[in-house]
């Protein structure tokens, strides 16, 4: 992912985002670990992101690195030759790719995610929504200039939707940290004398 980084780093191919690195930490908290190689980030949540980690709840889109081979393709089932090795170790990535998706629906009000897929020389894109996922063909990205070049339209046409085209649920509105709705909502979440014990047992009569 290092060549990664320094093309965000150096040429910005997606304005406006971040390329965030978490390859070997799941966010704090987590008791499942769940972690992904990359996503893209929000420049203006820039000062919200935990480093290392993949702050599930601030991805855009997220990105799934392999070192390449139809092995480690989990859309490519025309290889007739398919041991059975090969064949569950397509199935597991295709679960690994899965459960980054449901992380995202389960941490954001979401419609919609896309996803980018890089295995070795190749990259797909993938648009998940309640119903199940779209992918698109396995694309080159590095055999000429032309490839390059369509991984980059690609980045940069995501930069130009909106969150609503992008897959954000236009009837949610994150509330930041400085806004009043934010600040009322951690009035209402201190606990006071007479609240109701939530835990299971028997409710005294001084609490109704």
């Amino acid at each position: 992912t290092s060549a990664q980084v320094e093309i965000f780093d150096n040429y910005s191919p997606c304005p406006g985002f971040i390329f965030h690195i978490s390859e070997t930490k799941g966010d704090e908290g987590d008791s499942k670990g769940f972690k992904v190689d990359a996503s893209l980030i929000a420049k203006e949540d820039e000062g919200l992101i935990r480093p290392k980690e993949p702050n599930w709840a601030l991805q855009s889109l997220n990105i799934e690195f392999k070192r390449g081979g139809k092995g480690l393709d989990p859309f490519n089932d025309k290889d007739s030759e398919d041991s059975e090795e090969t064949s569950g170790n397509r199935e597991k990535i295709r679960g690994q790719l899965m459960s980054y998706a449901d992380r995202i629906f389960s941490c954001q009000h979401r419609t919609a995610l896309y996803q980018l897929f890089v295995n070795g020389l190749e990259f797909r894109l993938l648009r998940w929504d309640r119903s199940g996922v779209i992918v698109s063909k396995a694309r080159p990205y590095a055999g000429c200039l032309d490839d390059t070049k369509d991984l980059l339209h690609i980045l940069y046409r995501y930069s130009q939707m909106t969150n609503e085209e992008r897959g954000m649920d236009p009837t949610a509105v994150r509330l930041r940290k400085d806004s009043w709705g934010w600040a009322r909502m951690e009035a209402v979440g201190v606990r006071m004398v007479r609240d109701v014990d939530e835990r299971p047992g028997e409710l005294r009569a001084s609490a109704i």
